[in-house]
């Protein structure tokens, strides 16, 4: 029997009765630079809903689905591919969301499944497609992804010693770390150190007997 990739059926996520959201974007084609960033906004899983869905090939009016979708030429379908493994290459650290092929009224809609990633907080360029790339880390606000700041970038931070959402870690662990200090890297800078005493604490919290993972 096959295995479908998405926890959700398409059809479920097309009801007129759900509206675009925290966990729901839709597109009408491919724009690699708006998609990538909302990528990295439900990899960041700042509410810990449990990430979120891109639908490429559907309309949106007023927040709702334009049924029957538009749909996705075939022949774009290899390149979009293409693209979006490409592109979550830029991801930093590199996260690789899950995309499914879907038939909605006769129309292909791709769907990218994005789970809240195990190595948050993400960062990704403003525009993947130009050749200065700008980092920012991205969140969800209602149905924008939008670049953290302030109190909600010290937040999704702090974030990074928490598993997301269905894998939290059970047993707190305290373990003492030193983070190695390296001349002309960003690691100088200290959110960055921050983030990386993060990483170390909770991979260590994932070797400890009787942790969740």
């Amino acid at each position: 029997m096959k295995v479908h990739p998405l926890p959700i059926s398409v059809c479920d996520l097309l009801d007129r009765h759900i509206v675009e959201s925290e966990r729901l974007e839709l597109k009408a084609g491919w724009n690699p630079a708006a998609i990538m960033r909302s990528v990295c906004a439900f990899a960041n899983d700042f509410q810990n809903l449990g990430g979120g869905y891109i639908l490429i090939g559907t309309e949106a009016k007023d927040g709702l689905p334009v049924l029957p979708p538009k749909g996705v030429p075939h022949g774009q379908i290899v390149k979009i591919q293409k693209e979006l493994l490409q592109y979550c290459h830029l991801i930093q650290p590199n996260y690789f969301p899950i995309l499914s092929i879907e038939k909605v009224s006769g129309r292909t809609v791709l769907v990218i499944w994005c789970p809240g990633g195990q190595n948050r907080p993400y960062k990704v360029p403003v525009d993947v497609c130009a050749k200065a790339k700008d980092y920012q880390y991205y969140i969800r606000r209602y149905s924008n992804s939008i670049i953290a700041r302030g109190a909600d970038l010290e937040e999704l931070i702090g974030l990074t010693a928490k598993a997301p959402v269905k894998v939290q870690v059970k047993v707190p662990v305290k373990v003492p770390v030193k983070v190695p200090v390296i001349e002309g890297s960003s690691l100088n800078n200290n959110m960055e150190r921050k983030i990386l005493l993060l990483r170390k604490v909770r991979a260590v919290g994932r070797q400890v007997p009787g942790v969740v993972k």
